[in-house]
């Protein structure tokens, strides 16, 4: 799958903006033919079993309330691809920054980002949306550095923006763009640069009032590009609650050419240096990088079995990139060891009530303070007991909630109330009891009990 979508040409969908620019930009019709067309004497050609999917755009940048459209391209044996509307599978991972329709439709909630998924055919494919808060304003807008590109050929710019509000992100779909010199290097209103002519040119972006430029040099293809260097530097771990593993690192382009797009690849345990590319346990993908830039990339390998690992991390395993080194993409072992979970632990951490004879207000605040998610139990409340109540699976009090899950450090807050409460001059001996049907098996058992009197005033 990711050999194949590596061949995708990202396409950045406009969000909001138009076409304008410095100058007036032309379609590159002669250059530019999407890959994804059959001829008319193709129409039936047989493609092969799907392959691969490929999400766009990448990595947007999206206002509050607004929408974008994301697209998924079905990738087949043979290296065709085409948009794909049927069969996907579409997911956020927080819906408080974003949701997602069935269609792909992404629409903006809360300031922060989300991971946008699209699944088809058993394959899938991720970017990050970023959502700007309310009245933030971009502040600066970067191409990348300047590019050499071959004659004939044609790169995709990416604009990133910041905002105001320490957001950044995939601002192309909101820039024009204009070239100095058609007859060097044209451009169209998505980004895409065609190197048309020997000689350099300038590619200016005006973004929502920013404006940056980027130089294009264009050379005959017998010229020889000067070659990137990916190197590995700064692999480590960190383990999370719950026995996660975050790895990260920063990959390096040490060489004086722009690397194409790559993969990075994570390995859990290897005796070496890994040689299998379909092994990695976790992976990412870097889609350029400049002469001496860097980029930060995070990996997550989620509850692996306890015991010691010796991990790697590899980049460009596929060699899609020819680089002046070959040599030095792998970094590795990182030892890890990762040891079985604490337990969780329940209990009661605010537990009071106030009463009279037409009903009774309770609050109840439930805290996981163990080393574990608890998953699902049950929270009782007794409203008047001479005894002390005690959990098993037969347990049942005068009101009852079910909660889900608590991971630790993390609280939970009810408020019940009766129809009824003490006799006037009276009081009762209310208790609330926690995982009353013995569901959690916790690091101490005996916290989960509370009582008090509720008295009238």
């Amino acid at each position: 799958m990711r050999i194949l979508s590596l061949a995708l040409v990202i396409t950045t969908f406009a969000a909001c903006g138009g076409n304008g620019g410095m100058e007036p930009t032309e379609t590159d019709t002669d250059t530019d033919t999407d890959t994804d067309t059959d001829s008319d004497t193709d129409v039936d050609v047989d493609h092969g079993e799907v392959t691969g999917v490929g999400l766009t755009p990448y990595n947007p940048t999206l206002d509050q309330n607004s929408h974008l459209q994301f697209r998924a391209e079905a990738i087949y044996e043979d290296g065709f691809s085409e948009t794909v509307s049927t069969d996907l599978g579409w997911a956020s991972s927080d819906e408080r920054v974003a949701t997602v329709d069935s269609s792909g439709v992404a629409i903006a909630g809360d300031p922060g980002t989300t991971d946008i998924s699209v699944t088809h055919s058993g394959f899938d494919a991720t970017v990050t949306l970023t959502v700007v808060g309310e009245g933030a304003v971009l502040q600066s807008v970067d191409l990348g550095g300047d590019r050499t590109v071959i004659k004939g050929d044609t790169v995709q710019l990416v604009a990133t923006g910041s905002y105001s509000d320490g957001t950044e992100g995939n601002v192309t779909g909101q820039c024009s763009f204009g070239t100095s010199d058609d007859g060097v290097a044209r451009v169209t209103a998505a980004g895409k640069v065609t190197g048309s002519g020997v000689g350099e040119a300038t590619i200016d972006a005006e973004c929502d009032g920013m404006s940056t430029d980027v130089e294009i040099t264009v050379e005959e293809e017998t010229f020889e590009l000067p070659s990137p260097d990916l190197q590995i530097q700064n692999f480590t771990h960190t383990l999370l609650p719950g026995g996660d593993i975050e790895y990260t690192a920063t990959i390096k382009n040490g060489g004086s050419g722009y690397s194409s797009a790559f993969w990075v690849q994570l390995f859990l345990d290897s005796s070496g240096a890994p040689t299998d590319v379909n092994a990695d346990d976790a992976y990412t993908w870097i889609p350029s990088l400049g002469a001496g830039d860097t980029e930060d990339v995070v990996l997550d390998v989620f509850s692996p079995s306890p015991g010691t690992y010796n991990s790697w991390l590899v980049v460009d395993m596929l060699e899609e990139v020819d680089e002046s080194n070959e040599n030095n993409n792998a970094a590795g072992p990182e030892s890890v060891t990762v040891v079985a979970a604490a337990p969780p632990n329940l209990l009661v951490t605010t537990f009071v009530a106030a009463g009279d004879p037409t009903g009774t207000l309770y609050e109840v605040v439930v805290t996981n303070d163990g080393d574990s998610a608890t998953g699902e139990f049950w929270i009782d409340l007794f409203f008047n007991v001479s005894d002390f109540p005690e959990a098993s699976p037969s347990t049942l009090g005068d009101d009852f909630k079910k909660v889900m899950n608590l991971d630790p450090g993390e609280t939970f807050s009810w408020d019940p109330t009766t129809n009824s409460g003490p006799a006037v001059l009276g009081d009762w001996y209310s208790c609330v009891l926690v995982d009353s049907m013995a569901d959690i098996t916790e690091s101490d058992e005996d916290d989960n009990l509370d009582c008090i009197d509720v008295e009238v005033w």
